[in-house]
C-alpha cells in the first residue's frame, strides 16, 4: 500500500514544478500572446506582447549603476494596420495618434541570477493620445 501512495505523490509533485502565472497590480495585463486593448475612443489600438528580447532590470538586493529596461516585440493592431514593433520600457512608442508604453512588467522583481519563464510574464500598456492635434472639423 505505501508503494501506491509514493506513486501517487509523485505525480502531484511534478504537476507543482510547473510555474504559475504572476499576477498584476491594479492594471489590467496580459501574458505573451495574449491581446490588449488599449483606448477606448476611434482609433482604438489593440497591444499583443509576443516575445521578450531583454530583461535587464537590477535583480532584488544588488547594487546597480543602471536600473535596466525591459524589452519586447510586440504585434500592435489598429483600425487599418498592423505593425510588428519593439517596445522598451526606457521609451514611449509613437503609434495610432499617441504614445503607447508598457505601464507594468510582472514580475517587478527579480532574484540575482534568477532567469523569469516566459509564462510568467504580464505586461500592462497604457497609451496617451496626441493632445496638440487640431480638433476635427465639424
Amino acid at each position: 500500500m505505501t508503494g501506491f501512495i509514493v506513486l501517487a505523490l509523485a505525480g502531484c509533485v511534478s504537476a507543482a514544478d510547473e510555474a504559475e502565472p504572476e499576477r498584476c497590480g491594479a492594471m489590467e495585463c496580459v501574458a505573451l500572446g495574449e491581446a490588449q486593448q488599449v483606448g477606448r475612443w476611434d482609433g482604438d489600438l489593440v497591444v499583443t506582447p509576443l516575445q521578450v528580447l531583454e530583461d535587464s532590470r537590477c535583480p532584488t538586493g544588488a547594487q546597480c549603476v543602471w536600473a535596466g529596461r525591459v524589452r519586447l516585440s510586440a504585434r500592435l493592431t489598429t483600425g487599418t494596420e498592423t505593425i510588428e514593433a519593439e517596445l522598451t520600457t526606457e521609451r514611449p512608442y509613437r503609434v495610432n495618434g499617441g504614445m503607447l508604453s508598457i505601464g507594468e512588467v510582472v514580475p517587478g522583481e527579480t532574484a540575482q541570477g534568477e532567469a523569469v519563464p516566459a509564462a510568467r510574464y504580464r505586461f500592462g500598456f497604457l497609451f496617451a493620445p496626441d493632445r496638440m492635434a487640431p480638433p476635427p472639423v465639424r
